[in-house]
């Protein structure tokens, strides 16, 4: 809202007490308010020289023109599951855990790119694991999520490729039966046929 837009901008004005710079972090800045823009726009024009603005926002076409045009962009992406799992598992090892490969891999995947997310879901599993545990193993974390085991994944996308309809349905209806989830299935099939074929490509 404008309050608060201004409480920062009279903020701004006043320099650092022990930094050499104030960095002000505004997250999903396209919720702001026409009025909160416009109080926030001449402070962006001629900004102290010891003011940061950050405008972190997931929508940045609902930012006005007068703001992102007096912005520097920088677009952020999705980290890869390999950095995410590296994370995860150095996260893991400075925690006191023994932390499965497979079952890194299976965390990451479902953080979808988010490192924050991907050690939001190890924070989880290690207390599911107990205090006096310090092993995290693949099945526990398929077990959190209703994942399938990798491997009757991979014995689908085999039988997929030997056009084996017939074995493929077993594959999908053991691990149905021995739990998974149907939509967490599709979810690392698609994600494992779309590997494959970047390493053909």
């Amino acid at each position: 809202g404008i309050d608060e837009i201004r409480a920062i901008r009279d903020s701004a004005m006043l320099l650092p007490v022990r930094a050499k710079r104030k960095v002000y972090i505004i997250d999903e800045a396209h919720m702001l308010t026409k009025e909160a823009f416009n109080a926030l726009l001449k402070t962006l024009e001629e900004p102290p020289e010891h003011v940061v603005f950050i405008l972190a926002t997931t929508e940045p076409e609902k930012v006005p023109e007068t703001i992102s045009s007096r912005c520097q962009h920088l677009r952020f992406h999705r980290i890869s599951d390999e950095v995410a799992a590296k994370a995860i598992l150095e996260t893991g090892s400075a925690e006191g855990f023994s932390v499965e490969s497979e079952a890194a891999d299976t965390l990451a995947l479902f953080a979808e790119g988010s490192l924050r997310d991907a050690l939001n879901l190890f924070g989880q599993i290690s207390v599911l694991a107990g205090s006096g545990n310090s092993e995290i193993k693949a099945e526990d974390v398929r077990g959190f999520f209703g994942a399938p085991a990798r491997k009757a994944v991979q014995d689908l996308i085999s039988a997929i490729g030997a056009k084996d309809g017939k074995i493929a349905f077993e594959c999908l209806s053991n691990s149905l039966k021995d739990g998974s989830d149907p939509r967490v299935f599709m979810k690392i099939l698609i994600h494992d046929f779309r590997n494959k074929f970047l390493d053909v490509l």
